[in-house]
């Protein structure tokens, strides 16, 4: 994996300790007494920094549970059946906020998408590659800020009813609020923004946490824990980093040593200097 991949951005683990048997909590807590009575350095196995002792981020899925996914699957289908028996072309399509970043896993099915249709009333084309053979039906849809185009056609999803006004399915519109009013338990996801994004992965919160201590014990204090909402998946690179210190943490943390679910480091923007040291690395 090529982790060098530049990620520009304006202004921009060890894992979390297991709970341990009674025995062995008696003995971690007699040994940090002990470390305070005769005033040494010692660190708590929680910080591997070597610096101030340090609590571990709870990282956790954010997901719900399996059995909620699959009920929300079942509500998206009854919906999607409901639609159909009112003339409506419409099928279920991934939801990626059900997911969790850097999964493999098939997406849960919970979005449900229409056909796109012409300003004529038909389905918009797609060629072999597919493509849409009507590029100006998307401007047909202007409140619509969800779209997906693929061998099997083109196609839109809405928050609700009210977003087919002025599309060309406003004839639709009352026969997709008649499906809202006897499906009440259906409620599209998040279309758009961070909301619509997949969650954190745990497994990478916490490399990134390992990665993090290990390169503030070489001095590099701008490498934070990642916080429980934070992909942790690159690295960000701050805006007044000095280019020697970018340099060294090349030169100290190759990109053959970072953890393989870092996809990328981000350099600011304004930062050509950092660019360039970044592409000598990778060469």
């Amino acid at each position: 994996m090529n982790h060098l991949n530049h990620m520009n951005y304006d202004g921009c683990a060890g894992r979390s300790p297991r709970r341990k048997a009674r025995v062995v909590q008696t003995a971690l807590c007699a040994a940090l007494i002990a470390c305070a009575l005769v005033q040494t350095a010692c660190s708590s196995p929680l910080d591997r920094t070597g610096g101030d002792e340090q609590a571990v981020p709870q990282y956790k899925s954010q997901l719900p549970s399996e059995d909620r996914i699959a009920s929300l699957e079942t509500i998206a289908k009854r919906f999607v059946v409901c639609l159909t028996d009112e003339g409506i072309d419409a099928r279920l399509g991934d939801t990626l906020s059900l997911s969790m970043d850097g999964t493999s896993d098939p997406l849960p099915q919970t979005t449900v998408l229409l056909r796109m249709l012409g300003a004529d009333g038909n389905p918009v084309g797609v060629d072999a590659d597919g493509l849409e053979t009507d590029t100006s039906a998307s401007a047909l849809y202007p409140g619509v800020s969800y779209s997906k185009t693929d061998t099997s056609g083109s196609w839109i999803a809405v928050a609700d009813s009210s977003g087919l006004a002025g599309t060309p399915y406003a004839g639709k519109q009352g026969d997709y609020a008649t499906c809202e009013q006897t499906n009440p338990d259906f409620a599209q996801p998040p279309l758009s923004g961070d909301a619509s994004r997949p969650k954190p992965n745990p497994d990478t919160q916490r490399n990134m946490l390992e990665f993090a201590r290990k390169a503030r014990a070489k001095g590099f204090d701008w490498m934070k824990d990642p916080e429980p909402d934070d992909m942790a998946n690159a690295i960000t690179v701050p805006d007044d980093l000095s280019a020697e210190e970018f340099r060294r943490f090349l030169t100290e943390f190759p990109p053959s040593v970072w953890p393989d679910s870092i996809s990328g480091i981000m350099i600011p923007s304004s930062r050509g200097d950092l660019s360039a040291i970044r592409n000598e690395a990778s060469q």
